[in-house]
């Protein structure tokens, strides 16, 4: 493989390990941002959801007509409601028809929040593994039908890496295919200036070793390969320790 060539490769690693670090990075900061957009959503439909339920009461419901009317919110947001209770347990759960695939959540006792006082947010983990992000409100002062409940819950899964990448995939490809053709463009630049002008002593070494010795080099690129051009440089009588022409001629 030729010095360029080696070079070129060279280059071309560096850069492809270093988008292929970032790539890997950003997706782990993607997955903060969504999670943080998730609870917000969750948090903005939660809201409503727990003023309803004050009105609701306040109009003397029964327990079934609270909970047919939490069903079409879960429904409708395409979110878990969960009433918990002080234990953190879940009373009862309305779980949204839609996407079908939905099933009732199952999670270790005591997992969800309970006795807040004010608005939470956060994740818990199933019994299955599953991560779900939620957001929290108290209900401990209102005077519901279903008397051990203290917690409105709203709970959606957590997105997949893969949804995460989905997400911003063509974006990233995007700048990654950018920087690449960039850094390559670049890496080209740099490898040539380190091969030229090492051809070219290269081929100075090459004439001298056939007997020419009149070659001359013009030093230029690197440090080291400038000290290896002025080596060729004529000099003014006598031997100059370190240059080709004191070997040819000074032994």
């Amino acid at each position: 493989m030729s010095l360029r060539l080696s070079l070129f490769r060279t280059y071309a690693i560096v850069v492809l390990v270093f988008l292929v670090v970032i790539a890997v990075s950003a997706v782990f900061l993607m997955r903060g941002f969504v999670d943080n957009q998730s609870l917000a959503g969750l948090d903005d439909m939660t809201r409503p959801i727990d003023v309803q339920i004050v009105a609701l009461v306040r109009g003397n419901v029964t327990a079934a007509q609270l909970l047919t009317s939490l069903q079409e919110q879960a429904d409708k947001n395409g979110a878990y409601i969960l009433l918990v209770d002080g234990a953190g347990d879940i009373v009862r759960q309305l779980v949204p028809l839609q996407p079908e695939t939905l099933s009732p959540i199952s999670i270790a006792s005591g997992t969800l929040p309970k006795g807040i006082a004010a608005a939470a947010k956060g994740v818990f983990k199933t019994t299955d593994g599953k991560i779900y992000l939620y957001a929290a409100y108290p209900l401990t002062r209102q005077s519901l039908p279903l008397t051990s409940v203290d917690t409105l819950v709203l709970a959606t899964p957590r997105p997949g890496i893969m949804t995460v990448v989905g997400t911003f995939i063509w974006p990233l490809l995007l700048a990654a295919a950018f920087a690449l053709v960039v850094s390559l463009i670049i890496a080209i630049f740099l490898a040539r200036s380190i091969y030229r002008p090492l051809a070219k002593v290269t081929k100075a070494a090459q004439q001298i070793s056939t007997g020419d010795y009149s070659q001359r080099i013009k030093p230029e690129g690197p440090k080291e390969i400038k000290e290896l051009g002025d080596s060729f440089q004529p000099y003014d009588g006598g031997c100059r320790a370190g240059t080709i022409e004191t070997a040819a001629f000074c032994g």
